[in-house]
């Protein structure tokens, strides 16, 4: 007996009655098909692995980006505060020397 195929398979008896040679072209055929349905079946496991795959990495790569963005505007608002509390010392030297060259020429006016 010969078995082609999972449940429910294909199976052709050989006997004196019924040889198998007779059913070669059909054995075949059926070997054929049963390859070309498997074929058929892991190309589009594949294709939905491949679909799968894209969807995630299209997802990372916007997470990304969108981390980046995040990371540039993080340093932008660094500067600004490195340039604002540059410009508060700079304020706050330029008022002391005010301060201490105002006292000194009311020290000299008395």
């Amino acid at each position: 007996m010969l078995f082609a195929g999972s449940y429910p398979s294909q199976n052709w008896n050989y006997t004196a009655h019924s040889l198998i040679d007779t059913s070669l072209t059909n054995i075949v055929a059926t070997i054929v098909g049963l390859a070309e349905g498997k074929h058929t079946q892991e190309a589009e496991r594949c294709r939905l692995a491949y679909e799968e795959a894209r969807t995630r990495y299209e997802s990372l790569i916007t997470a990304l980006n969108e981390e980046l963005c995040l990371v540039e505007k993080l340093f932008r608002s660094a500067n600004q505060l490195r340039r604002a509390n540059h410009l508060r010392e700079f304020i706050d030297s330029f008022e002391q020397k005010a301060e201490e060259d105002h006292a000194l020429t009311s020290d000299k006016q008395q």
